[in-house]
């Protein structure tokens, strides 16, 4: 997301530099192609306190500058804030962790330094309202930004047959894929359940998993140990073709315990593809409950079998919520949409004298 924003923003307004408290990996390069600075290794151990020294320098080179923390604490927040006190620039904090009562995602010491911060960026009101609730940000500081994707990189269906193809899909079968990284919180797990009731009744069902992450041999293990299991649950890995591969679904799913506003949903939506997920985060922004998507409830295996196998059942409710779902997204979730707002964000911070205290 913050590579699509920093290629998105318009230059003449915000011109964006990025700097990477460690190294920048494979990121750089579409940044560096537009033109982008790319500022790599300001961070050399964790508690490197030079690093304020080294990013005030760092920013005091670009006049009328603001920092911007991506993601909901940690060394990117911590540091930043300090250095943005100390050189006297906006510091604005873009949160993409929602907290719950008891997690609030931001650590004791970053929650202190609100005071400093000008600006946090919930990706929704619901995102907004748990960010005072549970991670105690100052409401009057929380800015709703919802995410936004390049829609017309994901709406292709016309490489619907070729991308079948290429999972080896037949005609008769009916494709449920999940885009996720491979870790507790996105509960792939719960995922292989319903498949595993699924495949009992309805057979000619394959499923995908597109991702990868730390518990990748632990769930492959568990398709293994069944054959039934290993012949149509596929685990695809970490892909660059995303949008392509997307076409070859059916239905599109999602199983995580919390989520904001999530990308690979809007995605799915933006190719027509009708998604499942559970009611959590500010999901219910984008997916209408039987217009836009289904919900399932409660939020168990059996329950998402349930909605599996009603819309494996209706061809034409499938495509009612696919169509549904890209008009929304093509509305209202707009990669250009999230970049003016976020220019619109830091033209005001920039330009008006904020005293935080």
């Amino acid at each position: 997301m913050l590579v699509r924003l920093a290629t998105a923003l318009d230059p003449t307004r915000v011109r964006p530099v990025v700097i990477c408290f460690r190294e920048p990996g494979v990121w750089a390069e579409p940044l560096l192609e537009r033109k982008i600075p790319v500022h790599q290794g300001l961070l050399r151990h964790k508690y490197d306190a030079f690093v304020i020294r080294r990013l005030s320098r760092l920013v005091r080179q670009y006049p009328h500058a603001c920092l911007m923390a991506v993601g909901s604490g940690g060394d990117r927040m911590f540091w930043s804030t300090l250095a943005a006190r100390v050189t006297g620039v906006p510091m604005i904090v873009w949160s993409h962790l929602f907290p719950v009562p008891g997690e609030p995602e931001f650590e004791w010491i970053n929650r202190r330094l609100y005071p400093w911060v000008h600006a946090v960026v919930a990706l929704g009101r619901r995102h907004a309202d748990a960010l005072v609730d549970a991670a105690e940000a100052r409401r009057g500081r929380v800015r709703v930004i919802r995410n936004g994707i390049d829609v017309d990189a994901f709406d292709h269906a016309k490489l619907r047959d070729a991308a079948r193809e290429q999972l080896g899909l037949q005609p008769h079968e009916t494709a449920v894929g999940m885009v996720a990284n491979l870790r507790p919180i996105k509960r792939v797990g719960l995922f292989l359940d319903a498949a595993a009731h699924v495949l009992a009744a309805r057979p000619q069902t394959r499923f995908f998993v597109i991702g990868d992450g730390p518990q990748r041999d632990e769930l492959q293990a568990r398709i293994d140990g069944s054959p039934s299991l290993r012949a149509t649950i596929h685990f695809l890995g970490a892909r660059e073709d995303v949008p392509t591969l997307m076409q070859a679904f059916d239905i599109v799913c999602l199983t995580s315990l919390r989520e904001c506003l999530s990308v690979a949903m809007l995605e799915a939506m933006a190719a027509g593809k009708a998604f499942v997920a559970p009611r959590v985060g500010s999901l219910d922004e984008a997916l209408i409950d039987g217009q836009t998507g289904r919900f399932f409830e409660p939020e168990t295996a059996d329950a998402l079998a349930g909605v599996l196998i009603e819309l494996i059942d209706d061809p034409a409710q499938r495509t009612r919520l696919g169509n549904a779902a890209r008009a929304k997204v093509r509305s209202e979730f707009r990669l250009e949409r999230m970049a003016r707002e976020f220019e619109d964000l830091v033209t005001e911070l920039c330009a008006t004298t904020v005293r935080c205290d």
